[in-house]
Parts: C-alpha cells; structure tokens; sequence
C-alpha cells in the first residue's frame, strides 16, 4: 500500500473512533469538537512528527493537511467573530499560513514576512480604529463584505 492509502485509512479510522466517541470527549473537553477536524490534526500531527525525525518525508501531503487544519481555524474563527473583527480575514489567514508554514519549514529565512504580517496588521488595526470615519468606513466596509458579494 502507498503512504497516501495509509494516511487516508489513519483519517478514516481516527474519524470514526471519534464519531463513537464524540460525547465523551465533548464531556471530558467540555466543549465541542469536529471529528473530521480531530482526526486531519492528530494524522499531520503525527506524520510532523515522523517527519522531524527522518521516518516520513512527503512535505506535499503534510502541508495539506496542515493547510486544512489552519482554514478549519479560519472558518471557526470567521464563525464566532462579530462582524466588526472580520475586517481582519486576510492578515489572520495569513499569519495562519505563515505559522504551518513555519512547521515544516522553521530553517526558512521569514524574517521579511514576519515584518510583512506587522504591516499588514497594524494598517489593519488602524481600519479597524478609524472605521467609523467615513472614507476609511467605505474601505473596511468593503473589505469586511469582501467573501459575502459572490
């Protein structure tokens, strides 16, 4: 069998072991919780570390699975955030990107990306400020309804 039929199997099963027993993790965590999302962590979570220890190498499927882990936070977050906070979808998404990404690559030179992500979150904290001024409001408007105009 390939890497990728076991680590579909692992996924599966983790799913189901956590589907079955949902409400005792729910009880014991005491709070809710996507088996899917469980079972996609705990899987990249173990191949990063095999992968650190030179026992798996494919970093394609790690960082998809990764990837996944941050857009599942993403959308958690985009879900429980009030309107005002979703003007800050895009430097969020970003720094979420930027930390899987420093996972698996934590050698790589990101001291130009991490400036990059203040930037762009202080400009965006200025919006978030100055939002009830009319020209700045039309822009972080804009920006908050971006993912809703489709």
């Amino acid at each position: 069998m390939t890497e990728l039929l076991y680590i579909f199997l692992a996924i599966t099963v983790l799913f189901l072991v956590f589907i079955v027993l949902k409400r005792f993790i729910e009880k014991l965590l005491g709070m809710e919780f996507c088996g899917i999302c469980a079972a996609v962590f705990c899987t990249w979570f173990t191949l990063l570390m095999l992968y650190w220890n030179g026992v798996f190498d494919d970093k394609v499927i790690l960082a998809m699975l990764i990837g996944e882990s941050t857009l599942g936070i993403f959308y958690l977050a985009e879900k429980k955030a009030s309107e005002g906070f979703k003007l800050f979808r895009l430097p969020f998404l970003l720094t979420l990107i930027f930390i899987g990404y420093s996972v698996i690559n934590a050698s790589g030179d990101v001291f130009d990306v991490v400036i990059m992500l203040m930037v762009l979150w202080t400009i965006f904290v200025l919006l978030y400020i100055y939002k009830n001024n009319p020209k700045v409001g039309f822009f972080a408007n804009k920006v908050i309804k971006c993912c809703m105009d489709w």
